[in-house]
């Protein structure tokens, strides 16, 4: 794998799983880029988290990467991002602003946090929201990821945050995979007072590693047993997808039905050149219906430049909706390290200017919205981890303390820094983000006692007892 042609896409489990469930926003989790979509669940998942594969090299360069991501919607609804990276081109922070209608300036929305381990994985990924009337930033969910020794995600955990109860659980995804690393089965389970299973999906794989089927079970919490809902069958010639089925289980008859069939045609150089989407209405005839298909150009790198939908009706394909997607071709890729969470699910070989979104309305295209990606260039440091040192430079100071605590540090605040408070039952109590060389928690509302805290960077950790007197 190329350690710099990396891109960021949402993790699919089950319909947005995690952090969607609870709110409708982008999350930005790492994943390697593919130079054409692909069914291998492993080759996105033989990498590690981190943009750069920390344990490969000791080397400086220089590299692009994405700053800011200017949206667009309905061009009435601006809105942007602003990415910001540690020393090793990893992502530490995203901000979402939005245009106030009222004073037409930018103004705080919501923040994403990224923690990274030893091991260069995401441990943490901590959401904010801004709130205006104390200008401040509000903690709100925290995503906690385990990794087995092989570096694979092994389950993400979802907390929400409130000052009257701290840190409650949500939900998590929990993963299992076969000794080739191939992820064999993800859970889903919600926490009410205990976790309890809500979803499953079931991978098998054929010879070469390609998924050969996918089942959908849901958990009947009165029988307390899973059920077989969804099989999703792929069928492959020369390593691509050529066919996906889709058969579902109808509760009232108790019986199977091959309910939708995706068929997909290449180009010579093996990009996906057309998708067909057919449905199946009458078992017994065994015919199929086209209801819909997606067309994709290419240009001579092998870029995706556009992509148009279609649906079928009455035996006439109608335009619906367009995506274009706008490059640089003068860039070498290798020397790019750009973030989106769109899905990699398209090919990408020269640098990414952005894309625009059409409907199809009254016999013309009108543009719905537009993304435009805006670079700088950042020197990226490779290193084995081996030369990451489990230390924070932050002085916690009066401790004991009776009331307040001043926390002090002279580290670079871009690799931020993120405290905890833990009372004795291991309730997180205080969650705070370190964004001054100095600042002061007030610990007057708490009682007396011993405390634990726990202070997180990019790549480091420390924890130590606090006393209240």
């Amino acid at each position: 794998m190329n350690k710099n042609k990396l891109i960021f896409s949402i993790t699919l489990l089950i319909a947005s799983s995690t952090s969607n469930l609870a709110q409708n926003r982008p999350r930005l989790q790492p994943t390697p880029i593919q130079a054409s979509p692909s069914s291998k669940l492993s080759s996105n998942r033989d990498s590690k988290h981190s943009i750069l594969a920390r344990s490969e090299f000791k080397d400086q360069a220089t590299r692009q990467l994405i700053d800011t991501m200017y949206f667009d919607f309905n061009f009435n609804d601006n809105q942007k991002g602003n990415i910001e990276y540690d020393e090793y081109g990893n992502i530490i922070m995203y901000t979402h602003q939005k245009i106030n209608s009222w004073n037409n300036s930018w103004e705080k929305d919501y923040r994403y946090i990224f923690i990274y381990n030893n091991a260069g994985e995401i441990q943490f990924e901590i959401t904010l929201d801004w709130k205006n009337p104390s200008n401040s930033w509000d903690t709100v969910y925290r995503h906690e990821h385990s990794y087995n020794s092989n570096g694979m995600l092994t389950s993400s955990v979802v907390s929400n945050y409130s000052n009257s109860t701290g840190w409650t659980y949500e939900s998590q995804i929990l993963y299992e995979y076969d000794l080739e690393n191939n992820l064999m089965v993800e859970i889903f389970q919600v926490y009410n007072q205990e976790w309890k299973n809500l979803l499953k999906d079931e991978y098998s794989y054929d010879n070469n590693r390609n998924i050969s089927k996918k089942k959908n079970y849901v958990w009947l919490s009165q029988e307390e047993k899973w059920e077989l809902r969804v099989i999703y069958e792929h069928k492959y010639s020369n390593d691509k997808i050529i066919l996906l089925y889709e058969y579902h289980f109808f509760q009232d008859d108790t019986s199977w039905s091959n309910t939708k069939k995706t068929e997909y045609s290449y180009t010579l150089d093996n990009l996906i050149l057309e998708t067909k989407y057919k449905a199946h209405s009458d078992n017994s005839a065994n015919r199929w219906y086209l209801f819909s298909k997606t067309e994709n150009e290419y240009d001579n790198f092998n870029n995706l430049t556009q992509t148009i939908s279609y649906l079928y009706e009455d035996l006439t394909w109608i335009n619906s909706r367009m995506t274009s997607y706008a490059y640089d071709h003068s860039v070498n890729l290798d020397d790019i390290i750009f973030t989106t969470w769109e899905p990699s699910t398209y090919a990408v070989h020269s640098k990414p200017l952005g894309y625009s979104d059409y409907s199809w309305n009254n016999g013309n295209w009108n543009q719905t919205s537009s993304t435009s990606y805006y670079y700088i260039e950042q020197d990226i440091s490779l290193y084995d981890n081996s030369d990451i040192k489990n230390n924070i430079d932050v002085t916690i100071f009066p401790n004991p303390t009776t009331d307040y605590i001043l926390l002090t540090t002279n580290a670079n605040l871009s690799n931020l820094i993120y405290f905890e408070l833990f009372d004795i039952q291991g309730k997180n109590i205080i969650p705070k983000m370190i964004l001054k060389s100095q600042q002061t928690l007030d610990l007057s509302n708490l009682g007396n006692g011993i405390y634990v805290y726990k202070l997180m960077s990019s790549d480091k950790t420390r924890q130590g007892k606090l006393i209240k007197e």
